[in-house]
């Protein structure tokens, strides 16, 4: 029998049992020699430490820890005392004092590895799980995928879709069918939970705590590389020797005839995308050693693997090749059809929201259900398919508590969602956030609403020399009333068009008015700026010309406030810069 005591890894046995041991990593060892039934150990004497006692104690890593209880049988403590293998035997009596006493020299995995609290308990608020009778289409693939034989599965979406409150369903699910290994939920903004480097460490941690001896597997490996942890060593190098080769062990060291169809642990990663700016490149290393280990495994892969995201360019090229397509099944979760749901969701709010304030809703005369079909049909439009709207829309209308119906009837006027508006812009704007890592609010949606093409968040960004990355954290604090697309080769759309009237009307947006000709001429300073770039760079970008083909496209897209300069640009690309461009440039350059 294996427990943890004071901090050791303890085994206890009876008599012979102890031959069949191999285990090499257990610090603790009771040899037990009390017979069943028996009261007298004198008529039972134990033989001599078997052959498979003392050749354990060769290998054992604390060989002056190891312990024995043999009770009144003292010929056999004897023995083993006497047995130059060993450096101690304590009796039972004195074990208390002695672990207590070593329990501090002894430190916990948790001290070694320091994990964070990222797990899918850990995430603060109110935890966001799926409305019951929703999402039953993704969430029935996605439990049917756990039994199946892709290791990996991606779910994408654009953001605040879903994605997380679809992880936190499946990881309960998993939890109570006793198969969630362990969960990592990426959170932007909170310090340890949107840095990758804790990813390996902490879902090794919980490994510890989820799976039959797989702490063991794990000391077992950091005593043999005690720097694993650090952030020094390579993610791929952690996750083969803190969770591939562990749970390969313990696979191995399970796996009968009888229990061949024992359904794999489920490790589940929500927001990948969300890791801070710097750790693309530890991202992307994460990603190859997973999908590396799960090619040249096979059908072995010991766990599965779901993972969340938006498609941002770097994780697209590495989850969309033919590799990863191979020991992945893909979820694009613009694909279900999410009108359903979301009435779901609507009639589950507003029925709450009528029974709390019932007394006020029937001296009313509001008839229930409330509000009407008709009604909830303009709801779920307006929504498009955004969970994110559909939950913000439903707080600002709870907030009026009894006028909660009249909030409802104002927020479906023509003006009736400025004061939404101006709530979400104004909680944007005061949330706290690290300095340099988002683009000015203002800034960015007065270029977005005043470009008569829509651009992709990827052109957006070089458009305002800007990291995409940046520009995407900006739009996130107003995720509630914009689709940010699940990819950054795609455009942002509002959510709904009362917002562009909302911003570009000073006496209705006030402090978030975003004046029309302000942002033409920083559109047209961004393209000159860019038409610039490429004239100064005109000699070495000549004579690549697929690089002339992205340019022009580019600056196409850029000048799409004139036709003119349109076609401007591209016979700049097509023939070359003539002079007096370059001399319209430096005169600019000079006023």
């Amino acid at each position: 029998m294996h427990r943890t005591l004071g901090g050791f890894n303890v085994i206890r046995t009876r008599d012979h049992a102890a031959e069949r041991l191999s285990i090499h990593f257990i610090d603790v060892f009771f040899w037990e020699t009390t017979c069943e039934g028996s009261n007298n150990l004198n008529q039972h004497p134990s033989p001599a430490p078997p052959a498979g006692l003392l050749n354990w104690s060769n290998n054992a890593r604390l060989q002056d820890c190891v312990l024995t209880d043999f009770g009144s049988a003292q010929h056999v403590e004897q023995n083993i005392n006497n047995n130059n293998r060993f450096y101690r035997a304590w009796s039972l009596s004195v074990l208390n004092s002695k672990l207590n006493h070593s329990r501090s020299a002894v430190p916990s995995l948790y001290d070694i590895i320091h994990p964070v609290q990222a797990s899918y308990k850990d995430r603060s608020g109110k935890l966001a799980r799926c409305l019951e009778g929703t999402r039953k289409e993704v969430l029935n693939e996605i439990k049917s995928w756990t039994d199946g034989t892709l290791p990996i599965c991606w779910l994408n979406g654009f953001a605040r879709s879903g994605k997380s409150t679809i992880a936190q369903s499946v990881a309960e699910w998993c939890a109570s069918e006793g198969r969630l290994a362990a969960s990592f939920f990426f959170f932007r903004g909170t310090g340890n939970r949107d840095k990758i480097s804790h990813l390996i460490s902490t879902l090794a941690f919980q490994l510890s705590t989820t799976v039959e001896n797989m702490e063991l597997l794990i000391r077992d490996a950091l005593d043999k590389e005690p720097f694993l942890t650090q952030q020094h060593t390579p993610l791929s190098y952690q996750f083969d020797k803190l969770i591939m080769t562990p749970m390969l062990s313990h696979a191995r060291s399970t796996f009968t005839q009888n229990n061949a169809a024992q359904k794999c642990m489920v490790i589940v990663i929500d927001a990948l995308d969300e890791c801070e700016v710097g750790d693309g490149e530890s991202m992307d290393e994460f990603i190859d050693a997973v999908i590396d280990a799960c090619k040249s495994k096979g059908g072995r892969v010991p766990f599965r693997l779901f993972i969340t995201s938006r498609v941002e360019e770097h994780l697209r090229l590495k989850l969309e090749t033919i590799d990863a397509k191979k020991v992945s099944l893909q979820l694009k979760l613009q694909h279900y059809d999410a009108r359903k749901d979301i009435r779901m969701f609507f009639q589950s709010e507003f029925a709450d929201i009528y029974a709390a304030n019932r007394l006020l809703m029937v001296a009313d005369g509001v008839p229930e259900p409330w509000p009407s079909w008709d009604v909830l049909n303009t709801l779920v439009g307006e929504a498009n398919g955004s969970y994110i709207y559909a939950s913000t829309f439903v707080k600002f209308v709870r907030q009026a508590g009894g006028m909660a119906h009249q909030q409802l009837l104002e927020a479906l006027k023509a003006h009736g969602l400025d004061p939404l508006y101006i709530q979400v812009f104004s909680s944007a704007v005061s949330s706290e956030v690290a300095p340099g890592s988002v683009v000015d609010l203002k800034w960015a949606m007065g270029t977005l609403l005043h470009l008569e093409k829509q651009l992709s968040i990827r052109d957006l960004a070089l458009l305002m020399d800007v990291p995409p990355r940046n520009l995407v954290r900006s739009f996130l604090g107003i995720q509630s009333i914009l689709l940010i697309p699940e990819a950054d080769d795609r455009p942002v759309h509002l959510v709904h068009t009362s917002l562009r009237d909302f911003l570009t009307t000073e006496s209705r947006s006030a402090v978030y008015f975003t004046n029309p000709s302000d942002c033409h001429a920083s559109i047209t300073k961004n393209c000159l700026y860019h038409l610039w770039q490429a004239v100064d760079g005109w000699e070495s970008y000549h004579s690549e010309s697929s690089l002339s083909v992205s340019l022009s496209r580019s600056l196409t897209d850029f000048a799409t406030n004139s036709n003119v300069f349109a076609s401007w640009v591209y016979t700049i690309i097509r023939d070359g810069p003539p002079r007096q461009y370059l001399g319209m440039k430096t005169r600019m350059e000079v006023s």
